[in-house]
């Protein structure tokens, strides 16, 4: 453990106190966000709830944890909700630098948010001084709320400045407590100091040689503003300098010495832009270099100036052509560039002029979101080169402020490069308060570590010549192991070979669980001797090792992190013999569920079985094999679960310890399997059919809608409904009789031959009809043909010629068919009495003693003389008149009929030779 001094909580350095990690989050652009981690990386981040086209700003806790986050407009907390009382803030997501958190010297949970807002396409200062909202800031207070609130809008609500431009920076003053935020308008820098006491609204005006056009403010308040991480210095970027609204033109990039001590501004230097338009601008970590987005026509570039020489103009670099966008120094050391693009720029290495500087294209991604213009802007001096007090570095030979140590390791932070005549002050912080150390000297040294040593180590030096101290920072993070355990692992020895030489094989895997006590950075090794931990030579099968020693066997227990944390355990193997022959404690059978399988199988519950067999305490697995009940391997699921004929191997224990290992069989018995009709015809009017149940089975029973008609091989079918046959296997055991069955379900429908019930006759015509009723419980087809058909659907009957006709209904479903005789009534249109047997005579079609339907028939000339009375059952007139042959003509007949209808017309006689 540390050696404390004294416990004394030093509110007065917590001002002082501002490591990089105050800048670990990062939200902007459309719900992008990113996270730099202790280790310099970048982490994508998208759970931000910012969606801004140009202003932002964040700021996290000491340790990099976020607080919250705005576009000058809405707060966010940092569960990403709006905070209370972030609405409505007086900033603009369309300001370039729409806001800046501060926060307040001597104070742990008060912050300031200063906004400067922004005027809209076409409003200028002159002509919508209403639209002005000024530089104003607001106070969150972490302690109100869960996660803080917005309490107040400061300066009495009152703007701070106003009008203003869309630029604003922060600083470190030469108390090295208190915080100078800078702004710009016009043709003067407004300076603000924030101490304990809050936020001076008296601001330290400094006059600039360059004045921006006012009347046209809208676009020449565009382009970023900030300091030199080391105070000493401001660069401004005035995107356009134009005199016409909402009109383009070349605008001016410009540096100024800054006094840390006054806050004034002095000493302009305009640099060299080849007329173009700049935008955002940044210093290097070492204050010594500085960069600018500028565009000149189509053509954007970041352009970099070595401030090391007297002719800073003439260093002018272009270091990579891209779209203009903000810069930003991270707490990496690296300077991003937002380029409107789903990714972020980045200057490897801003410390170096020229090309070494190493500007790279889209080397952030950002999950698919924009980062569209803006950066979050933070306090300069957070960027401020920090003293090295750990001495590691990353792969890429940065300096990290990461220490992670092991439970009882000892670590030393030490200043890099001391410098003599200093005074060096050594704080811990464990994020509830900061205390100082027992350390003087550029060393503190830490012994014995255990979780209470995580947190925050700092170390103040003071160079004795007036400066602020330096400041270095170290974040030692200790990793807690769990004890050295000592453990045993008891085995039944069910080795086919020897069963009780105490030699049999374990599932080493089965006790990693216990070592690490459920944390899962950990790993577990497990090594048989010293010599092999020194070797490094590991148990590689954990899953089937065979123990060296009979009965008992200790191995060692290498617990790591990976980190490279190590504690070492014990775990003793123990061997309990059995019987060779594994004892069976039942057999349980099943029928067959998979008929179609060339095995048989069957369901069987485990869990019943477990539940059922084996009552009690003891921990039951279930295995399909022999060795996977050894090594308990690929246990079997405590649900139903489909087994063919086959033996359990049932492992029995006791917090981990084999007790026992039994066995139980599985027998499947054999499903009938019936070929059956699903369906039976019932004519009833016919004699009942009997039905016969297929050979070879056990049992038999017939049912019909649930009760049982018949128990043998037959049943006579006598009525339609749903039947089931149910045939069954018997099979005997030591447990008594069981059977398996299968059901076979069928429907027996009625049917029966039709009754006609009518036939409606259309005749004498052009198209003699007939029209079928008939009843009954069959599906009927129909014929005037024969009893074999052609049938037909339709009971209608179109072009019947004249006759006796037989009309034949017949059932379908083949119980039979009926027929019915009727006549059709046709009147020949000529007749040929030549004596030769073919059509000598006259005479009505249709006509039987059956069907007397005719009652009268005279025969006329066609002068209407009659000729002849023909009798309608007789052979018809012969064409003769009194005996004589009547000569070749056209006749007339008179026919009346016995319902009354009477039909006259011509007809011809016609002889041949």
């Amino acid at each position: 453990m540390r050696r404390q001094l004294f416990i004394i909580f030093f509110f007065l350095f917590l001002t002082a106190v501002q490591a990089q990690r105050e800048a670990a989050h990062w939200y902007f652009g459309s719900n992008a966000g990113i996270r730099f981690n202790p280790d310099g990386s970048v982490e994508t981040l998208s759970d931000g709830s910012l969606n801004t086209l140009e202003g932002c700003a964040a700021i996290s806790d000491r340790f990099g944890s976020l607080l919250f986050y705005t576009d000058g407009v809405t707060v966010y907390d940092r569960t990403h909700q709006v905070m209370p009382g972030g609405s409505g803030l007086l900033g603009d997501p369309s300001s370039a630098q729409s806001a800046i958190i501060v926060p307040k010297p001597d104070s742990n949970t008060i912050y300031y948010i200063f906004t400067v807002a922004a005027l809209e396409p076409g409003e200028t200062p002159l002509t919508d001084l209403d639209k002005l909202k000024g530089l104003n800031y607001y106070v969150v207070d972490l302690d109100e709320g869960p996660n803080g609130s917005v309490i107040e809008h400061g300066n009495d609500g009152m703007p701070l400045l106003i009008p203003n431009s869309e630029k604003i920076t922060a600083v470190r003053a030469a108390d090295c407590s208190a915080i100078w935020v800078i702004t710009h308008f016009g043709d003067s820098f407004y300076s603000f100091n924030v101490s304990a006491a809050g936020v001076d609204s008296n601001a330290v005006v400094s006059q600039t040689a360059l004045e921006v056009p006012f009347p046209v403010h809208r676009r020449n308040a565009i382009g970023y503003l900030k300091a030199s991480p080391d105070g000493t210095r401001l660069g401004i970027a005035h995107q356009n300098l134009s005199s016409i609204v909402d009109t383009d033109a070349p605008g001016a990039l410009l540096l100024y010495d800054f006094n840390t001590l006054t806050g004034a501004v002095t000493n302009e230097i305009e640099l060299d832009i080849s007329s173009g338009t700049p935008y955002g601008v940044e210093f290097s970590p070492n204050s010594q270099v500085f960069y600018a987005t500028v565009q000149t026509g189509n053509i954007n570039n970041v352009f970099q100036y070595d401030l090391s020489i007297s002719d800073i103009s003439s260093s002018t670099l272009s270091t990579g052509s891209t779209s203009s966008g903000a810069l930003q120094l991270a707490a990496n050391g690296k300077i991003y560039h937002s380029s409107f693009e789903t990714s972020l720029n980045v200057i490897e290495n801003p410390n170096t002029v020229g090309q070494g500087a190493d500007y790279r294209r889209r080397a952030v991604p950002l999950g698919g979101r924009s980062s569209n213009f803006g950066l979050p802007p933070f306090i300069q001096s957070l960027f401020n080169e920090v003293v090295d007090i750990t001495g590691l570095t990353n792969d890429e030979g940065v300096p990290l402020d990461q220490v992670t140590l092991c439970t009882d390791d000892e670590f030393t932070f030490e200043v890099q490069n001391p410098i003599p005549g200093s005074t060096y002050t050594w704080f811990f912080d464990d994020g509830v308060a900061e205390t100082i150390l027992n350390c003087s000297g550029p060393e503190c040294a830490v012994n014995n570590v255990g979780a209470d040593d995580s947190g925050l180590y700092r170390v103040e030096i003071d160079p004795m010549n007036g400066d602020c101290p330096l400041e270095g920072f170290g974040f030692m993070t200790v990793l807690e192991l769990p004890a050295a355990q000592i453990q045993s692992l008891t085995q039944c020895d069910i080795d086919v070979n020897d069963s009780t030489d105490g030699i049999t094989f374990f599932n080493l895997e089965e006790t990693i669980d216990v070592f690490t006590e459920g944390i899962e950075d950990i790993q577990i090794r497990f090594y048989e001797n010293d010599l092999d931990l020194s070797n490094e030579r590991p148990i590689i099968n954990l899953v089937g090792y065979q123990n060296t020693i009979p009965f008992s066997q200790e191995l060692i227990v290498e617990i790591r992190t990976d980190s490279g944390c190590r504690n070492i355990g014990r775990l003793e193997l123990i061997v309990q013999p059995t019987l060779s022959s594994l004892p069976k404690i039942t057999t349980l059978y099943a029928c067959d569920e998979s008929t179609e399988a060339a095995a048989p199988s069957a369901l069987f519950n485990i869990a019943s079985i477990a539940q059922d067999l084996f009552p009690g305490d003891m921990e039951i697995s279930f295995y399909s094999s022999r060795e996977d009940a050894i090594l308990e391997k690929n246990s079997l699921p405590f649900t139903a679960v489909n087994f063919p004929n086959t033996t359990l191997y049932v492992r029995s224990e006791n917090e981990n310890d084999c007790v026992s290992i039994v066995t139980i069989d599985l027998v499947i018995d054999a499903t009938p399997t019936v070929d059956f009709p699903s369906e039976f015809l019932v004519c009833l009017n016919q004699v009942p059919q009997e039905l016969t149940a297929p050979d070879g089975f056990d049992r038999y029973s017939w049912s019909r809608s649930g009760m049982v008609i018949s128990e043998n091989k037959f049943l006579t079918l006598e009525e339609p409904g749903n039947y089931t046959l149910e045939v069954a296997y018997a099979y005997s055991s030591e447990e008594g009789m069981r059977e398996c069955t299968t059901t076979i379900d069928f429907t027996a429908f009625a049917s029966n031959i039709a009754t006609i019930e009518e036939i409606e006759v259309t005749d004498v015509s052009e198209n003699n009809t007939l029209l079928v009723t008939a009843s009954g419980e069959g599906d009927y087809e129909y014929s005037i043909t024969s009893p074999a058909g052609p049938y037909q659907e339709s009971p209608f009957f179109e072009n019947v010629e004249p006759g006796i006709i037989n009309v034949y209904v017949r059932d379908k479903n083949g119980c039979g068919f009926v027929v019915d005789e009727i006549a059709v009534i046709g009147i020949p249109r000529f007749f040929t009495p030549n004596g030769d047997g073919i059509n000598d005579f006259w005479r009505i079609k249709g006509l039987s003693r059956e069907f007397p339907t005719v009652k009268e028939i005279l025969i006329f000339d066609r002068f209407g003389k009659l000729l002849a009375n023909v009798a309608p059952l007789g052979a018809g007139w012969d064409g003769n008149y009194n005996g004589n042959p009547l000569p070749v003509n056209g006749y007339w007949y008179h026919i009346e009929l016995a319902d009354g209808r009477v039909f006259k017309g011509p007809f011809t006689l016609i002889r041949r030779g």
